[in-house]
């Protein structure tokens, strides 16, 4: 199951879940708000485009998925041309959290709504599978912080969390598909 999938490895694919013609209605929305500074679900309000990501099938696939518990932070973005993107490093978007990967959960999530073909094409999302349980040192910068972590504020970290794997997927998303990833799971 999803939920199962999303615990164990950090992140999900959901194959076809918007329908062509909602496709088209999403494209045309970024089409017509790609230029806009502004949260994605205002745009969808005022735009009169887009009114898939305010359905129930939407919500009720995240309440399925997550928990019927879920909050919304208005963090949502327009992500256009990405062929254009240099490419990124792996990161996470987990923010000023200093907690043991392996022994707390960390429970915000991103969805990724794709209506492009990164199954047949380059360019999709690249996923660490089972790493958000593990901690992320990709600078001297942050291992000197986990290490002051351990030293001096004497926070425990288990051994298992310093071993990630570095092998990583390309998620294969076609247009209609959601990925959702943990806060946690390294990602570029």
């Amino acid at each position: 199951s999803n939920h199962f999938t999303l615990k164990s490895k950090g992140h999900c694919l959901i194959k076809n879940f918007f329908t062509s013609s909602e496709v088209d209605d999403l494209r045309l929305f970024v089409q017509k708000n790609n230029h806009m500074n502004q949260d994605v679900y205002l745009s969808v309000a005022e735009s009169g485009f887009g009114k898939v990501l305010l359905s129930s099938k939407y919500f009720d696939l995240l309440k399925k998925v997550l928990g019927e518990d879920l909050l919304y932070y208005k963090d949502s973005q327009l992500l256009v041309d990405s062929d254009k993107k240099i490419p990124g490093k792996f990161h996470i978007d987990a923010r000023c959290d200093d907690e043991d990967p392996v022994t707390t959960e960390y429970k915000v999530w991103r969805v990724g709504i794709y209506l492009s073909d990164h199954k047949n094409f380059s360019g999709g999302i690249k996923m660490i599978s089972s790493s958000h349980k593990k901690l992320l040192l990709t600078s001297l910068k942050k291992i000197y912080y986990i290490l002051v972590k351990i030293f001096k504020n004497n926070k425990k970290f288990s051994l298992k969390s310093f071993f990630p794997s570095l092998r990583y997927t390309n998620i294969a998303s076609e247009p209609g598909d959601i990925i959702i990833w943990n806060g946690r799971t390294h990602h570029c």
